[in-house]
């Protein structure tokens, strides 16, 4: 999703869709998915904090590149 928003020069940025999980109680109406950065006690995940690291290291040279 990342890399290729970089490569597309239409886009001038993408976020994370949510910080922290969901409490563990689930929200309002049933949902109770682990999809934040952090879990509920404020500790990263390690398989994100690697993925975006790995997009940091590498984006400006996707950004400059393009669609080419």
């Amino acid at each position: 999703y990342v890399e290729s928003a970089l490569r597309n020069p239409h886009v001038v940025g993408t976020h994370w869709f949510q910080f922290y999980d969901q409490p563990v109680t689930g929200r309002f109406d049933g949902e109770n998915h682990q999809i934040g950065f952090l879990d509920t006690c404020d500790t990263p995940y390690p398989e994100i904090v690697d993925a975006c690291r790995k997009m940091g290291r590498t984006m400006y040279r996707l950004r400059a590149r393009g669609s080419r």
